[in-house]
């Protein structure tokens, strides 16, 4: 759940990896002006369905009324205080169908990010584990005395409704997400990821982004079979690419 900007769009033509998703797919940023409130609520549907249900960490195969509640609460507030104010630099990008299904989104915003593993290794070497195993991922070190930080584009919240999966509807949101980094003037954009998502991980990997850092310590959220929320472990890859032309543009302008 880790995000990022925002600025002027350009109007450019729809185009698409064929006919076939030109005709069924548009992305379109979330409706600011009319009928906000319930593109808010379709797309916290969604994303609780395919990302917290059987969420990857052990998550639960189906969630509980109580757990359904709390995590459409949860969800809905994160989006609506990231996304659903206008002059921020922030975007929310729904994928639809030509009848207005919602079929994915993903996130992005300006925020600060830790950049300290970019073009050298941090002053503590690395985490223990770095050393013994000899990954060369640096961890991310404790305390802001060894850490950059920079504004940059952080994408996050990309998810594809569990039956709209393997039509390249990911690679699609990826790659408009980085043609609003450009636009905002960025020729960079970062993100996290589990470590353990493997699949989320080799899409971004296939897509040009390379991990600068790994946080050995953080926590995440499983609904558990139990029927409760608990914190858990997990290490969360910071991943970046760098911009250095368009991507296809996938927008569809609804003028």
């Amino acid at each position: 759940m880790f995000s990022v900007l925002l600025v002027t769009f350009l109007i450019r033509p729809t185009q698409s990896f064929g006919l076939l998703t030109r005709a069924k797919y548009t992305t379109q940023p979330l409706d600011l002006k009319t009928r906000q409130q319930d593109e808010l609520r379709l797309v916290t549907n969604m994303f609780v369905d395919s990302f917290w249900r059987g969420k990857v960490g052990g998550g639960a195969k189906e969630l509980t009324e109580s757990q359904n509640r709390t995590l459409q609460a949860q969800q809905y507030a994160e989006f609506r205080k990231r996304y659903s104010r206008s002059g921020l630099n922030s975007q929310l990008l729904l994928c639809k169908t030509s009848n207005g299904i919602i079929t994915g989104c993903a996130g992005v915003e300006v925020d600060t990010v830790s950049t300290f593993a970019e073009g050298y290794e941090p002053r503590n070497g690395g985490s223990l584990w770095a050393q013994i195993t000899g990954n060369d991922i640096p961890a991310k070190p404790e305390g802001r005395w060894d850490t950059k930080m920079k504004y940059a584009p952080l994408m996050s919240n990309l998810v594809v409704s569990r039956q709209f999966r393997r039509k390249g509807l990911a690679e699609k949101l990826v790659a408009d997400v980085e043609n609003v980094c450009l636009d905002w003037g960025y020729d960079e954009c970062y993100l996290y990821v589990e470590k353990r998502n493997i699949p989320a991980v080799k899409l971004y990997q296939k897509l040009g982004y390379k991990t600068i850092w790994q946080d050995d310590k953080a926590k995440t959220l499983i609904p558990t079979k139990k029927g409760d929320l608990k914190s858990g472990s997990t290490i969360i890859l910071c991943m970046k690419k760098q911009l250095t032309s368009r991507g296809k543009s996938y927008f569809s302008w609804p003028f």
